[in-house]
């Protein structure tokens, strides 16, 4: 095998000297010293073309165990076909003549630690005896000296070499991480590292599986070796790395003597490194040896290997791949593990020992159940649901209990069956019902409504989770956002309120609608650390939609497209999901990426529908944007949500050119003066300036622009200006319009809104300005989130790892590598250092 071969340059010029030496009547004597595999038969096998080619003649033979008691066993195969018969002394005397005949001579001997010792013998007479008559010795085995020979050790291949041969197995390059893995798994062995390369070109080989070609080469070293040494390999395969030969002896049930002698025949065969802490090495033999241990056995080898381990990490690695036994030891182990895992942010960890002290059969199950339904809730899976549910039916608290199960419900945009529940907190119902789309919105409100009639006094009220309830409530129905404000901040006040639960997120939501962005961010940052502490996937997903609204709404758009598409990533398409991609839609819509928004929006939730209906007015469909955004009228009609601050559909259905488009605009300028957030009161006077009276036009959006002008919404309070700028161009002020028209296209750069710098642009130009050329190529044409990236990349780290680093998705830097690369003019991050050089 060819690939044998690598690496192995300066051993065939040491052969290539030995033959010319012979062919010139000298002799040399060369031993090829390797274990099993390491392609030393190749070498043997090149070796004898070699001094053919040349024109010695070849003697050549392999060492086999099963002779090694007979004398002069492989001298009698070394022997010319024409040589006269011989045995025993005789044999000797023979191949004497034979060499000094046939010289020059090559004699080539293979797995020289199973010849007869009478052979041996001869091969030292030999090297002396002939030392000027053209004699070329080479030998290979696993012995490292002999008889004055020139060593040749064969090591394992390097991490190149490993990474070369991959590539010629795959017909493509691999990536640095793969060709480390392999040499790690194979240690550079090169017989492995063939048989992994084979296995992976022909789709047979996983992460964990072991090459058939790797299981056929361990059970022929096995075959050699006593039964006590396989037992006790075994055994330490199974124990893993660090394992001592007490542990191992124990297991594989060997007497200290016997598991000695046992460890000395593994050293000699190379599958056993360390003194005080052994393993088997390479790992892919371990994995190997692992899996040929019978299943039956090998689960009750974990479990006696439980018992008997000191290390707790140890005892939790071998309980989870033994077979219950309705252990209550077992159970509340891997239970008391899980809370550990639990407490350090490891909630996949965690479930993973909660399911196997389940199946256990021991225990309390109903709290083994409830703690599962914890660590699914962290991984944002549904199954919680039917854990809390099996809960119930095994004596877990029954409150506690289902009020997990409604907030599970509610993640999981099961709102009406959360809200049929008994025993549920009602404040934390609506707080997540009202939330979210459907049918328990409307039912939320009526809760609401009937909570402030049995206490009509916020203030004589404890519950932060009714005062949350209520700051939603007052933003849903445009009520008062400083009421709305008060509410929510004393909800949150003082860090009584879970940062996961959603009455927790409802004020959020109430200052965000409310305009109180830092306020909400501030909050929003708290919850998002409390759920990286806690490794919260779900806790996440909330936390990120929240924040990408705000970013949304105070205009920093590269951010609002990081926080929605991590909060995708971790919350998918559960509830918790819902509100992110609605929001990353409407942000594609500011940076012009309406394709990217059109695959966002459907008509699954108001929120979509209405990002929909915005997106068809920027592609001048009229009509069908006016249906979406009159249905999402009726829908949160239904809601009984009335607040402009979640969602203006009023002002974008006038822009649409709705029949009665003025007074669809003034309904929602009168509700969101009601309501007193800035954002909402400018845009509504925005859509009034489009669709009223020309000659209130330019005052209405002075209007805009003042109202907007000390809020932090500062993409809306630039869209008011180019509005303003563009309306006084119109009546023929072109000087006065140019200075709302440039602070329009400075904000609107800031934020990175691309549509509105097209409009901006476009409207200073028609003033008579020149505006400044914006860099459409180069380093300078790169948002500050591609700059990140690209720069991160350039130094060499993956997409996972530049993900990790920034806290976004690695679809997030996908995305945005795609978009450097077209604005570079380059096609692969390898040009990157190049282009991104500063000047």
């Amino acid at each position: 095998m060819a690939d044998l071969l690598l690496e192995r340059a300066g051993e065939l010029a040491a052969i290539e000297r030995a033959i010319r030496m012979a062919r010139a009547g000298c002799s040399r004597r060369l031993l090829i010293s390797g274990p099993p595999g390491s392609g030393r038969t190749t070498l043997m096998d090149r070796t004898r073309a070699r001094a053919r080619a040349e024109g010695l003649t070849v003697l050549s033979a392999r060492g086999e165990e099963r002779e090694r008691r007979f004398a002069f066993a492989l001298a009698r195969r070394l022997l010319p076909s024409d040589a006269s018969a011989a045995t025993g002394y005789e044999t000797s005397l023979e191949l004497n003549r034979a060499l000094a005949r046939r010289a020059p001579v090559l004699v080539a001997v293979d797995d020289i630690e199973f010849c007869d010792a009478e052979s041996l013998d001869w091969l030292a007479f030999a090297a002396r005896r002939f030392g000027r008559v053209g004699v070329a010795i080479v030998l290979a085995g696993a012995a490292t000296r002999f008889e004055d020979a020139v060593v040749l050790p064969l090591r394992p291949f390097s991490e190149r070499a490993v990474a070369a041969l991959l590539h010629v197995a795959l017909g493509q390059v691999v990536d640095a991480a793969a060709a480390r893995a392999c040499h790690l798994a194979t240690g550079g062995h090169p017989l492995l590292v063939c048989e992994v390369a084979a296995a992976t070109a022909n789709g047979r080989h996983g992460a964990e599986a072991v090459p058939p070609g790797v299981a056929r080469f361990l059970q022929r070293r096995l075959r050699s070796l006593p039964r006590g040494a396989r037992r006790l390999a075994r055994a330490i395969a199974l124990l893993g790395p660090a394992a001592t030969l007490h542990e191992a002896a124990t297991l594989a049930g060997l007497g200290p003597d016997h598991a000695a002698a046992a460890a000395d025949r593994l050293r000699v065969a190379g599958l056993l490194v360390g003194e005080d802490a052994l393993a088997i090495a390479p790992p892919l033999l371990a994995r190997a040896l692992y899996d040929d241990i019978p299943p039956a056995r090998r689960a009750l080898w974990h479990s006696r290997a439980a018992r008997g381990a000191v290390r707790p990490a140890r005892v939790i690695h071998h309980l989870l791949r033994s077979e219950p036994s309705a252990d209550a030891w077992v159970a509340e182990t891997l239970a008391s593990a899980a809370r550990r895992a639990l407490e350090r942010g490891r909630p996949d960890e965690a479930a993973a020992l909660l399911r196997r002290a389940d199946r256990e059969g021991a225990g309390d199950r109903g709290a083994l159940l409830t703690a599962l339904a914890e660590a699914q809730r962290r991984l944002a899976s549904d199954d919680e649901i039917e854990q809390l549910e099996a809960a119930l039916e095994h004596g877990a608290p029954r409150a506690a209990t289902t009020s997990a199960l409604a907030r599970a419900l509610l993640t999981h945009g099961r709102a009406a069956e959360a809200l049929a529940l008994r025993d549920a907190d009602p404040a934390e119902l609506h707080a997540g019902a009202r939330l979210i789309p459907g049918h328990g919105r409307s039912a939320a409100a009526r809760l609401a409504d009937a909570s402030a009639r049995e206490d009509p006094s916020p203030r004589a009220s404890e519950g932060r989770a009714l005062m949350a309830c209520w700051a939603a409530e007052a933003a849903c129905t445009a009520a008062s956002a400083q009421t709305a404000v008060a509410l929510a901040t004393r909800a949150l006040a003082g860090d009584a309120l879970d940062p996961e639960s959603p009455a927790y997120f409802s004020a959020c939501a109430a200052l965000t609608w409310s305009d109180e962005l830092a306020l909400a961010r501030r909050h929003l940052d708290r919850a998002l650390a409390h759920a990286r502490r806690l490794g919260s996937l779900c806790g996440l997903a909330r936390a990120e939609a929240g924040l990408a609204t705000v970013a949304l709404r105070a205009g920093e758009l590269e951010a609002a497209v990081e926080h929605a598409t991590t909060a995708l990533g971790s919350g998918g398409e559960t509830a918790v999901g819902f509100p992110a991609r609605a929001v990353l839609a409407l942000t594609m819509l500011e940076l012009d990426r309406l394709d990217e928004a059109a695959a966002l929006c459907d008509a699954s939730t108001p929120e979509l529908r209405y990002a929909r209906g915005r997106l068809r007015i920027a592609r001048h469909e009229a009509h069908g944007a006016l249906d979406d955004l009159l249905e999402v009228g009726r829908e949160l009609a239904r809601d009984v949500i009335a607040g402009p601050a979640l969602i203006p559909w009023r002002s974008a259905a006038a822009l649409a050119q709705a029949p009665d488009a003025e007074e669809l605009a003034r309904c929602e300028h009168a509700l969101a003066t009601r309501f007193g957030a800035p954002r909402a009161i400018g845009r509504a006077l925005r859509a009034l300036a489009t669709v009223g009276p020309v000659g209130e036009r330019t005052d209405r959006c002075l209007a805009a622009v003042q109202v907007l002008a000390p809020s932090e919404a500062r993409l809306e309070y630039a869209h008011a200006l180019c509005d303003l700028g563009a309306s006084l161009r119109r009546e023929r002020a072109r000087r006065a319009a140019r200075e709302p028209l440039r602070e329009a296209l400075d904000l609107a750069v800031r934020c990175g809104a691309v549509a509105l710098v097209r409009r901006a642009r476009e409207e200073l130009l028609a003033s008579g300005a020149r505006p400044r050329r914006l860099a459409q190529s180069g380093r300078d044409a790169l948002t500050p989130a591609e700059l990140r990236v690209a720069l991160l990349a350039a130094r060499g780290l993956a997409n996972r790892e530049i993900a990790r680093t920034l806290v976004v998705t690695v679809k997030t830097v996908e995305t945005e590598l795609s978009h450097t690369y077209a604005k570079l003019g380059i096609r692969s991050r390898r040009e990157l250092a190049g282009v991104l050089q500063p000047g």
